[in-house]
Parts: C-alpha cells; structure tokens; sequence
C-alpha cells in the first residue's frame, strides 16, 4: 500500500499557495497502467501518464469535489503528524471502465488538467477494484493529505 504527497505540493503548502480546507479539492480515480504513485516528479495532472492522465473511464464517472474537510495535528516525543481528511462520499451505480480501477489521487482544481495540482495519491482501501455498476465509496477519511516528520535529536 502507497501513500504519496507530491512534493511540489509540500514546497506550495509551506509558502501559502494552498490551503487545503478552502481550495477546491477533487478524487480522481486511475486506471491499471499509470504512474501516479511513483512519477515524484509530477506537478499537474497533465504531468501524469505521458500527459494523457489515466483517468477512469467508465460511462457517468466524473471527478468529485471534496467536503467536510478539516485538519489535525499529532505530536509525540519522536514525530510530528499533519493529516486533511474530508468525508466519504459515493459514487453511485459506476459502471465499467477500460481497465481496473488502482488509486485514486487528490488535487488542488484550478481550470484544467494542465494547471491542476496533484496533491496526493494513494492506492490504500482495498485496490485494484472493478467497477460493475454497484455504488463505489471511496474514503479519504483515513487522510487525503498527510505529511510527517522526526525531530532532529541534539546530543
């Protein structure tokens, strides 16, 4: 299971280009064959895939906005933990795409898939899933965005 914050997302988060409980935050689903969770390089959906983003295509899919977001903060004498969450939502009756649906990514939505920011991606929640026409629920209540670190021990 992958968890990836893209870290063009990070250098924008620390300069307040995003703020992440009020831009407008989109899941997009990807099919079998993209490169999501390992192009680190990416900044713009347009940067997934050679440009051509495996979206999934499946008939009525469309990109959903998220809501009920909100943000905490973990500390403990050996890490600190930032984590965005939002709401479950569902997409009702997908049907079946081209290929198998294998993660799903969070973006900051500007206009188009050339200025859109990728903000994460995760294939954790029981990927790859088909699509045959059932209700499909995806959860970014375990954290759409999540960053961490160690503290630097002096000696």
């Amino acid at each position: 299971m992958t968890f990836l914050a893209y870290p063009r997302s990070l250098e924008k988060l620390g300069n307040g280009e995003l703020d992440l409980t009020t831009d407008d935050v989109r899941a997009i689903l990807l099919m079998t064959g993209t490169d999501a969770l390992s192009n680190y390089d990416a900044e713009f959906v347009d940067d997934l895939d050679a440009g051509v983003p495996l979206r999934f295509d499946g008939v009525g899919y469309a990109d959903t906005a998220l809501t009920g977001r909100a943000s905490s903060f973990s500390s403990s004498s050996t890490q600190l933990w930032a984590t965005w969450t939002a709401a479950p939502f569902t997409l009702a009756s997908l049907q079946p795409g081209t290929d198998q649906i294998v993660a799903v990514a969070y973006v900051k939505w500007v206009t188009n898939d050339s200025d859109s920011l990728l903000l994460s991606v995760t294939d954790e929640g029981g990927f790859p899933k088909d699509a045959t026409g059932q209700d499909y629920e995806v959860d970014p209540s375990l954290g759409f965005y999540r960053i961490g670190s160690r503290p630097v021990l002096t000696l």
